[in-house]
C-alpha cells in the first residue's frame, strides 16, 4: 500500500510511540527489578531502621512488640553511648529464655543496630579458665561449642564479634566501654560473658565517676551476684572478675560462669511485665 506524505508521517509517529513505549516499559521493568532486589537485600534492615528511630515512632501493633522497642518504651533505663541499661538493685528486667530465668542487661547497639543483651540469672557452672584472654580460653570454647548447640532457643541468638578488652579495674564504665568497642574477635560467636562496662552502668548514674574497682557490696547493682564470676576483660596476665560488688583483677582463674547472649533484632516480646513472677516472654514470630 502506497502511503502519502500524511500517512507516512502518521506511521512514523505511531512507530516512534511504540518504540518509545517499549523503551519506557523496559526502563520501568529495570527499575522495578532493581527495587525488588534492593528490597530483598534490605528487608532485614527495616527493623534496624525502626529501632534506630527511638521511642514512640511505631504505631503498628506488631512493630510495637519488637523486643528492643518494647524495652526502651518501658522507661527507667540508664541511657549512655546510645545504649540503654537496667540499673539499680532489682529492676523489672526478668525474661524467660531457653526455658530458664534470664535478665535483660539492656538494649545495646552494635554498628548502630540495637539488640537485647541477656545474662543468665543463675550460674551455669564453676570453672577454671586456662587462658586470661577469654576468647582463647576453654570457657569460651565450651560456651560456643557445647552450651550453645544444646540451647533450646538458639534460633533467637545473634552471633556477634565479642569484645575481649584489656584494662585495669581502676577505670570508669565509660573508659572501659571505649576500650571494649575497639577490641573484638576476628570471627562471630554466639555466647560470651558480660563486659566490665555492663557491670559499671548497671550501678546507675551516681557511680559513673567512680572506678569499677571502687564499687562495693553495698552498691545498688543487680549484677552484683553472690558468686565471683568471669567477665570478657583481662589485665596483664590476669583476668577481671566481678567479686563482692566490684571488678577485681585476679591471678586466680577459678570463678562462676554466667553466660550472656544477644537476641536477634526481629524477636518479639509477646507477654509478661518483666517481674520475677511474670517475666517477659519472647517469640520468634
Amino acid at each position: 500500500m502506497k502511503l502519502n506524505n500524511k500517512g507516512f508521517a502518521i506511521s512514523v509517529i505511531l512507530y516512534s510511540m511504540i518504540i518509545l513505549t517499549i523503551g519506557v516499559l523496559y526502563l520501568l521493568l529495570g527499575v522495578l527489578n532493581t527495587r525488588y532486589n534492593l528490597s530483598k537485600e534490605t528487608s532485614d534492615d527495616v527493623v534496624d531502621y525502626i529501632n534506630n528511630q527511638g521511642v514512640n515512632t511505631i504505631t503498628d501493633d506488631r512493630a510495637s512488640k519488637i523486643a528492643t522497642t518494647r524495652i526502651i518504651n518501658t522507661g527507667n533505663l540508664l541511657q549512655k553511648n546510645g545504649n540503654y541499661y537496667y540499673y539499680g538493685n532489682n529492676p523489672n528486667n526478668y525474661i524467660r529464655f531457653n526455658n530458664e530465668e534470664w535478665r535483660i542487661i539492656g538494649v545495646i547497639s552494635i554498628n548502630k543496630v540495637k539488640y537485647l543483651k541477656l545474662i543468665r540469672n543463675n550460674y551455669l557452672k564453676v570453672a577454671s579458665m586456662d587462658n586470661y584472654k577469654v576468647i582463647e580460653s576453654n570457657i569460651f570454647e565450651y560456651l560456643n561449642n557445647e552450651y550453645y548447640p544444646a540451647m533450646k532457643d538458639k534460633n533467637m541468638v545473634k552471633d556477634v564479634y565479642w569484645n575481649n578488652a584489656e584494662y585495669s579495674t581502676s577505670i570508669t564504665a565509660l573508659n572501659a566501654y571505649n576500650k571494649e568497642i575497639t577490641t573484638s574477635l576476628n570471627s562471630k560467636q554466639y555466647v560470651g560473658l558480660i563486659d566490665g562496662s555492663d557491670f559499671g552502668y548497671t550501678a546507675g548514674e551516681a557511680y559513673l565517676t567512680k572506678n569499677l574497682s571502687s564499687y562495693n557490696s553495698s552498691t545498688s547493682n543487680w549484677l552484683s551476684f553472690s558468686n565471683n564470676y568471669f567477665t570478657m576483660s583481662y589485665y596483664g596476665n590476669n583476668i577481671n572478675i566481678v567479686s563482692n560488688g566490684n571488678l577485681v583483677n585476679t591471678t586466680s582463674k577459678n570463678a562462676y560462669i554466667y553466660p550472656c547472649v544477644y537476641i536477634k533484632k526481629d524477636i518479639f516480646i509477646i507477654g509478661g511485665v518483666g517481674t520475677s513472677s511474670d517475666p517477659y516472654i519472647l517469640s520468634i514470630s
